[in-house]
């Protein structure tokens, strides 16, 4: 590109040459020569200024794609580990002998309520930070246990994160689960945001006979994307956005969080994060119209 450009320098020098020699042949040869040297050599620092200009612009925003590229994938990177990490975790817990005969025994001794309960509080000790509740459900999908108090006898069989474990494949030979595990998107709890994780609890045949179900406090993602702020300049940050462009995190403004960033096509969604907003005493919920948001939109790979 470089030698294009200097190509056209000089012819661009000659023209201006020839035609300053037949428009000025009042002036001297030297003034003539003269003055094509000094529009040649200011046309070439104009353009090789603007080239200049040019090279750094490109350079600058490729870089900057790159660092945004790379933070992008290990900030998805950093959200698939904890939600992979967790998933083992209930999987994992969902096994144990004490949870299975807790349940089978119908909470005789050894395994009576308090003895479960201290073992579910030590299970949620581990994270006891952004896990609000752990719970054992029957295969009614009724709280039996839970470390919320306040939930144990409701009826949770309702919801997707123990129906869809309940659920059996038709085309499968015997009670085949379709899934054992799940991860939900952010649910809306009055007065909270969760994540809730659950995992499928058998017997020692197989047979299904609950669920292990974890609420954990959805602004955790908040302290994932903390140390983006400036990753890529001075007044850089992150936005997570899910699929219905709901804001899960803002780097700048907190009171953004769980708002959209266009108009949702399912009404239902947007009643729901209403009402969220309202419960929380937050700003009422805002469209923003005629606003460019450059955004990072962080994928998160499903379980």
């Amino acid at each position: 590109m470089l030698f294009e450009i200097a190509g056209f320098l000089v012819v661009s020098g000659i023209l201006l040459l020839v035609i300053g020699i037949f428009i000025a042949r009042q002036y001297t040869l030297r003034a003539k020569l003269v003055t094509a040297f000094l529009v040649i050599v200011l046309i070439s620092l104009t353009v090789l200024a603007l080239l200049d200009s040019y090279i750094m612009k490109v350079n600058l925003t490729e870089g900057a794609n790159k660092v945004l590229s790379t933070a992008a994938r290990s900030y998805a990177d950093r959200l698939d580990y904890f939600n992979r990490q967790n998933t083992r975790f209930l999987k994992t817990e969902a096994n144990l002998p004490a949870i299975n005969k807790f349940i089978t025994l119908s909470a005789e001794p050894p395994f009576n309520r308090q003895t479960m309960l201290e073992i579910l509080r030590a299970l949620q000790s581990r994270q006891n930070d952004i896990i609000s509740s752990y719970a054992i459900l029957n295969a009614e999908g009724v709280n039996i246990l839970d470390t919320a108090l306040a939930n144990i006898g409701a009826d949770e069989s309702q919801y997707e994160y123990f129906s869809a474990l309940a659920q059996t494949s038709p085309n499968e030979p015997g009670a085949v689960r379709k899934r054992n595990n799940y991860r939900s998107p952010i649910i809306f709890e009055e007065p909270y945001a969760v994540i809730i994780f659950s995992s499928v609890i058998n017997d020692l045949s197989g047979n299904f006979i609950g669920v292990l179900r974890a609420k954990y406090d959805a602004t955790y993602l908040t302290r994932i994307f903390d140390r983006a702020k400036g990753i890529v300049g001075r007044s850089s940050f992150a936005v997570l956005l899910d699929e219905n462009n709901l804001r899960l995190v803002h780097g700048r403004r907190s009171d953004l969080t769980y708002t959209l960033a266009s108009e949702p096509e399912d009404l239902a969604l947007l009643k729901k994060i209403s009402v969220f907003q309202k419960t929380r005493a937050q700003l009422s919920l805002k469209i923003l119209n005629g606003t460019t948001w450059y955004r990072v939109r962080v994928l998160v790979s499903p379980l």
